[in-house]
């Protein structure tokens, strides 16, 4: 058999899958003879329709082969030769100001090798990013001697995607009485 001649395939050939059953032209197995009889043609990763969770289909890898006559995404050296393991969200930074990572981030891939999240626009910010709160969106009406900090010359923002109340110290400050000295009237 094909098997227990231990016979070679050329390149871009790989032995059938019933190899074992698979009996030769000529005793001895030729390479050249059986070539045809042993082996089929490796796919190409062009054929390859889908890739694993965490992982999209590479395009630069259409002209290589797979391990055998068809690829197979749960052939670890296909994925490995056909498709591109994506980054996960949990491993970026969003923009700042303004941007968090998603709560489950761990959960989320980029579009590529590498996350595009440098900036609002950027490819992946929308997948792994979520805006933050900002305090002015929050904090509108507060008791009496509490006031909004001046965002005039700079946003504030929460620590989330919503605003609780223990970002009252990053958005909100306390008034001074005006019975408390040392203030004087004119």
């Amino acid at each position: 058999t094909c098997r227990q001649a231990e016979f070679e395939c050329p390149d871009g050939h790989a032995l059938k899958r019933d190899m074992n059953s698979i009996f030769c032209e000529a005793s001895g197995c030729d390479r050249e003879a059986d070539k045809d009889t042993c082996c089929d043609k490796k796919a190409l990763c062009e054929t390859m329709t889908s890739c694993p969770a965490a992982y999209k289909i590479d395009p630069s890898a259409s002209n290589l082969f797979c391990a055998s006559s068809v690829c197979d995404v749960g052939t670890a050296q296909d994925v490995a030769t056909c498709c591109l393991k994506l980054e996960p969200c949990n491993a970026t930074t969003c923009p700042t100001p303004g941007f968090i990572l998603q709560p489950n981030a761990n959960e989320l891939y980029c579009d590529g090798t590498r996350c595009k999240t440098s900036t609002p626009d950027a490819l992946d910010t929308d997948t792994c990013c979520i805006p933050q709160a900002t305090c002015s969106s929050f904090f509108r009406s507060l008791p009496p001697g509490k006031k909004l900090k001046d965002t005039r010359t700079t946003r504030l923002y929460c620590a989330a995607d919503t605003c609780q109340a223990s970002d009252e110290g990053t958005c909100v400050q306390q008034l001074q009485s005006c019975i408390q000295p040392p203030y004087r009237c004119p």
